[in-house]
């Protein structure tokens, strides 16, 4: 392959701060992982790793991160965007500084991205071989955004293989709820089990919404702050694919939301507003790592509240049928006003 027919784009980000205690080492296990399998369903691709504001005192990323010899579908390439322009988007009337922002520097990636389809993913992703078999028969249609449950896995040694990710999970992300999985039973059986429970569970709370009144007359609690019973919001920055027209006509994720808490939710919902969706039956799996943010933070802290109620606000308006264009983002999207070093791996 010459890397000019290319079917899928591949898009995360990072920086060499060795994030989490063991960013590089879960990077690395990113790209054994999904390269193998990209090779193995001969699936024509790139890998954009948009390496953002690089602390000067590391190593480069691509000097920490071993890339595998012999690929025949797979490029890598690797986008710097630099400390000085960085710099330029620092402004704390609009976003929390903190060393990298995370959406920017995905749409940087998806700004110049060559793929006919696009998956946003995080750098700390291993998908399973059928979500990548089903991309492989080309079976992705223009009409759909393809989303994945999430399963978080606790960290261990030795190589990875798909019966210790399933065995080592113990959560999992499904559409509006989040479960705790518990080890009587074989996770992957739980998983399947939870997944229709929570169809059910979704369709019960989207009735009580369209019922309210019947609800509220038999003292039937109704959640009116709902839009991740429509679309799937939950850890979306995970797995987000969709045709690369769509990426573009929608301008990427919101930039210039205050803090990275639930901009992929509201990107979701705007994919939501003008698309199909389909949940690929298949998760991903993600590993368990610190956070800059507790789980509490997130629940408490006013400023995340904040952006969930923002994330709610705007879920509202786009499901009464407002105009998406009026969340996307300026015409100067994804660093699109600065000319970024490239490097391929």
């Amino acid at each position: 392959m010459g890397f000019n027919n290319i079917y899928l784009s591949i898009v995360l980000c990072g920086r060499n701060d060795n994030y989490g205690g063991d960013f590089i080492q879960r990077l690395q296990h990113f790209f054994d992982w999904n390269v193998t399998l990209l090779e193995h369903f001969k699936i024509d691709n790139e890998i954009i790793l948009v390496n953002w504001n690089p602390n000067k005192e590391n190593l480069p990323l691509e000097q920490l991160v071993r890339f595998q010899p012999g690929r025949r579908y797979t490029s890598i390439r690797i986008i710097t965007v630099t400390h000085e322009t960085h710099l330029k988007y620092e402004n704390p009337t609009v976003r929390k500084t903190v060393p990298i922002f995370e959406f920017v520097a995905k749409n940087a990636g998806i700004r110049r991205a060559k793929g006919e389809y696009i998956l946003c993913v995080n750098a700390d992703v291993l998908i399973h071989p059928k979500i990548f078999k089903y991309i492989s028969q080309k079976n992705l249609c223009q009409d759909y955004y393809y989303r994945a449950n999430r399963i978080d896995f606790t960290k261990f040694t030795g190589q990875h293989t798909l019966s210790l990710l399933w065995r080592n999970g113990f959560v999992v992300s499904l559409k509006g709820f989040m479960y705790r999985f518990h080890y009587s039973l074989p996770i992957i059986l739980q998983y399947h089990a939870l997944r229709l429970f929570n169809y059910g569970r979704i369709k019960w709370e989207l009735w009580k919404k369209n019922n309210h009144e019947f609800c509220n007359r038999w003292h039937i609690s109704v959640n009116y702050d709902n839009a991740e019973y429509y679309a799937h919001c939950v850890n979306c920055g995970d797995f987000m694919l969709m045709h690369s027209s769509h990426w573009k006509r929608l301008k990427g994720y919101p930039e210039n939301t205050y803090i990275s808490t639930h901009t992929d939710s509201i990107f979701t919902l705007m994919a939501y507003s003008i698309l199909k969706e389909k949940v690929f039956v298949w998760p991903v799996f993600h590993q368990e790592h610190e956070r800059r943010y507790t789980w509490k933070d997130i629940q408490k802290e006013k400023l995340f509240q904040a952006a969930y109620k923002n994330f709610q606000c705007i879920g509202q308006s786009l499901l009464a049928g407002d105009a998406v264009d009026h969340y996307l983002n300026s015409d100067d999207w994804g660093v699109a006003n600065f000319e970024l070093s490239e490097m391929t791996c």
